[in-house]
């Protein structure tokens, strides 16, 4: 094992890093919270042109052929200006489509993703599931042909925390034969629906973090065989796999955040002054910043390991249910004693801090937060 950052790596950091500061500063953050879209076209156009929308896509269609770690690279700079696009939900769906779809929908599809031109979005929690689990399912799916040949699937339900829905050309929906329950987990089949199909309403919901989150409501929505992605009662599978490649990511964006959470922190501790001098000069400030960066450094390696194990193809089911479960904590235990550390300053709306204490907290929540990925990782341990 080696988390040193090759060469191509370290220069890819370099570049994400520099445009992320040149593009996104907290001004823009708060803009984009306030807009309509949520991000900003003329970024997105940019980082088309980049190729970053092709990461980890395969060459034939124009992408870069990354692996995870180059997306956990992208993911940890993009946490620490708290960047506010619809990439990661994007390239999620885009890599589910790569590596499940039919070849046609990859060319029609997979092209366009990669040049920025139409954006992708993943549905899979519903209102019906109490306790976080991306494998419940109430949607359901049915023949639409008299004839059983299923050459086109009628889907009913409603799906929560849909992100940018409202941007999106396409989401992955998840649905079933039947519904499950907390004890008989449903098969599960995975179905591309674009957004302008009759029957498909978006409803936006509010967010703690001001990111951009919908409810969508399918209803008698028609959708192709060939936009199935597998075969049906296989999704389950498909979906696992994002889920957990997804749950890695925003353990990354964590730690951007918890970067830019403690800097500030370290900053504010040398330059204010007490008592005649720096509030950083006095031990309990001190042990506090400690705690910060043991906290964010243990965070920062457990991911990098995960990503490397994945890289590896090596069995990351619960390096990853154990980085997301500590990772989520460890932030928001960073966020805590950077508000204690600056006081009532750092509870005020327009402090940078409120901005990244939000955003911590929702992406703690995103993809599963550490009760439900101990609750996993239970589950794979037969406790």
């Amino acid at each position: 094992m080696n988390l040193n950052f090759s060469e191509e790596q370290q220069m890819l950091q370099d570049t994400f890093s520099d445009f992320m500061r040149e593009e996104c500063s907290s001004e823009f953050v708060r803009r984009m919270e306030e807009d309509d879209k949520g991000y900003s076209d003329q970024i997105w156009s940019k980082m088309g042109a980049l190729g970053w929308m092709g990461l980890m896509l395969p060459e034939e269609y124009g992408g870069l052929d990354f692996g995870v770690m180059e997306l956990i690279i992208l993911m940890e700079e993009a946490g620490r200006v708290c960047f506010p696009s619809p990439y990661l939900e994007s390239t999620l769906a885009a890599i589910a489509i790569a590596e499940n779809g039919k070849d046609t929908m990859k060319r029609d599809l997979l092209t366009q993703v990669v040049s920025g031109d139409i954006i992708l979005s993943l549905a899979f929690l519903e209102p019906e599931v109490r306790e976080y689990d991306p494998l419940m399912c109430t949607t359901l799916w049915k023949v639409y042909d008299s004839d059983d040949s299923g050459n086109e699937f009628i889907i009913n339900g409603c799906k929560l925390f849909v992100t940018n829905a409202h941007v999106s050309d396409y989401i992955v929906v998840s649905a079933c034969r039947s519904p499950g329950n907390k004890d008989n987990n449903p098969l599960l089949s995975l179905f591309v629906v674009p957004t302008n199909s009759a029957g498909v309403s978006i409803t936006p919901l509010t967010t703690i973090s001001g990111d951009k989150q919908f409810e969508v409501v399918l209803k008698d929505v028609k959708v192709d065989k060939n936009n199935l992605l597998g075969a049906l009662d296989e999704g389950g599978r498909i979906l696992e796999k994002i889920h957990q490649i997804g749950a890695l990511a925003k353990s990354a964006e964590l730690v951007g955040m918890g970067s830019a959470v403690l800097d500030m922190t370290a900053e504010y501790a040398k330059n204010r002054h007490q008592f005649g001098q720096p509030i950083a000069k006095f031990q309990a400030i001190q042990h506090h910043c400690a705690n910060m960066l043991i906290d964010l450094e243990s965070s920062r390696y457990l991911t990098y390991k995960a990503a490397w194990l994945l890289d590896a193809r090596h069995e990351g089911h619960v390096a990853i249910t154990g980085v997301k479960s500590w990772v989520g904590e460890a932030i928001q235990r960073v966020s805590a004693l950077g508000h204690q550390i600056g006081g009532a300053t750092a509870y005020m709306s327009e402090h940078d801090m409120t901005l990244y204490s939000r955003r911590i907290k929702s992406a703690d929540l995103a993809f599963g937060d550490a009760s439900y990925h101990r609750r996993s990782t239970e589950q794979v341990m037969g406790l």
